[in-house]
C-alpha cells in the first residue's frame, strides 16, 4: 500500500485506541488534577499516548517483515520506544525517580546508536542521533502542557521527514504523523485526555529515530529540520537555562514555558497552540528553500542563524507581559 496509506489507518487506530485509553483512565481515576504548576481548570485523565505507541510498535513490527534488511534496525528503534513509553506509562500511574527513567533514556538513545553502526551511518549521525533522542524525549515532555501543542509539533514535523526519507521509513514517518493526528482528535481544541509521560516520550523518541536516519540518507534535509524544530527547541531549551542559571530544580514540574505562560496571559490554549504550529509550518517552508543540495552550506547556516534570532525575539516577547506583571506584583 502507498506510504501515506499507513499514516490513514495510523490515525483511525489511534483515534479508537485514545477512546479506550480514556474509559480506561477515568476508571481507574488516572487524573490530571489543576494545579499552580499546571494550566488547565478541570481534572482530566491522563496516559492516551499509550494508544500511540502501539499503533507504533505494530507498524514497526509490519515493517520489519516487509523489510527483513532492516528487521535487526526496526526491532532497535521498537525496543527503545518500549522503554521510554514504558516507564512513561509506569510514571503516569505512579511516580518514578528522575534516575530511573533517565536510565531508560540513555537505554533508549543507545539502542538509536547500535543501529546507527549497524546500518553504516557516519558515526557523527550515530552519536548525534543518540543525543538528539535524549534531548527530544524531555523536550516533548516539557512542551506537552497546553492542549494541542505536543501533537500538532509532531505532525508537522513528520510529515516533513516523510516527505523526505526513503525505503521503510517513509510509511515509519506517515505512521507517527498518524498517531499524533489521531491523537489530536481527543486532545484538540479542548483536551479529553492528555497523552501523558509515555505519549510524549515516545514522539520524542520516534522522531529522533526519523531524523537520524534522514540525515543520514541527507545531512542537509537533517539540518533542514532543525527549522519545524525550532519553536519546541528555543521554547524548550532557553527556559531549561534560565531555570539552571538560576539554581530550580529543572527536572521538576514547573509552568514558565513562554507558551505556558502566553496561555495564561490569554486565557485559552488554543490560540497559542495554533501560532506554534503556524511557525513550525513556516519551518518547513523555509527549509524547503535553503535545503536544496545546490545550496552552500554557509547559506543554510546563515538561514538557521536568522531563524533561531527570530524564534529567541519571539519567546522573549512572549515573556514580557507576564514579568512585567510580575514585577508589579512584587512592588
Amino acid at each position: 500500500m502507498p506510504d501515506w496509506a499507513w499514516g490513514v489507518a495510523a490515525m483511525l487506530a489511534t483515534m479508537i485506541g485514545t477512546g479506550l485509553a480514556r474509559r480506561y483512565a477515568l476508571q481507574n481515576q488516572l487524573l490530571d488534577q489543576p494545579g499552580e504548576r499546571r494550566n488547565h481548570t478541570v481534572a482530566t485523565p491522563r496516559g492516551g499516548g499509550i494508544a500511540m505507541l502501539l499503533v507504533l510498535l505494530v507498524a514497526i513490527a509490519a515493517l520489519a517483515l516487509m523489510h527483513p534488511q532492516d528487521a535487526a534496525t526496526l526491532g532497535l528503534m521498537g525496543l527503545s520506544l518500549l522503554l521510554v513509553g514504558g516507564v512513561g506509562w509506569w510514571d503516569d500511574h505512579r511516580p518514578l525517580s528522575v534516575r530511573l527513567r533517565l536510565s531508560a533514556h540513555a537505554l533508549a538513545a543507545l539502542c538509536l546508536l547500535l543501529a546507527g553502526l549497524l546500518q553504516g551511518w557516519p558515526l557523527w549521525v550515530s552519536v548525534i542521533g543518540a543525543l538528539a533522542a535524549l534531548a527530544l524525549i524531555n523536550i516533548w515532555n516539557f512542551m506537552d502542557g497546553i492542549d494541542g501543542i505536543a501533537a500538532s509539533q509532531a505532525v508537522v514535523v513528520a510529515l516533513a521527514i516523510a516527505a523526505c526519507v526513503s525505503g521503510a521509513w517513509a510509511p515509519f514517518a506517515f505512521t507517527l504523523a498518524g498517531t499524533a493526528l489521531g491523537f489530536l482528535y481527543w486532545n484538540f481544541p479542548k483536551a479529553r485526555i492528555f497523552m501523558g509521560d509515555v505519549g510524549s516520550g515516545v514522539l520524542g523518541v520516534a522522531m529522533a529515530w526519523a531524523w537520524a536516519d534522514l540525515t543520514a540518507q541527507d545531512w542537509k534535509l537533517g539540518l533542514g529540520m532543525l527549522f519545524p524544530l525550532g519553536p519546541f527547541l528555543v521554547d524548550a531549551g532557553l527556559t531549561l537555562g534560565m531555570r539552571v542559571l538560576r539554581g530550580e530544580r529543572w527536572w521538576q514540574a514547573h509552568s514558565s514555558h513562554s507558551y505556558q505562560l502566553m496561555a495564561r496571559r490569554l486565557g485559552v490554549h488554543y490560540v497559542v497552540t495554533v501560532g506554534y504550529l503556524v511557525l513550525a509550518i513556516i519551518g518547513v517552508g523555509v527549509a524547503w528553500l535553503v535545503a536544496d543540495r545546490d545550496v552552500k552550506s554557509v547559506f543554510m547556516l546563515l538561514a538557521l542563524l536568522a531563524w533561531y534570532t527570530a524564534l529567541v525575539i519571539i519567546w522573549r516577547l512572549m515573556r514580557t507581559p507576564a514579568m512585567d506583571a510580575a514585577n508589579r506584583s512584587k512592588e
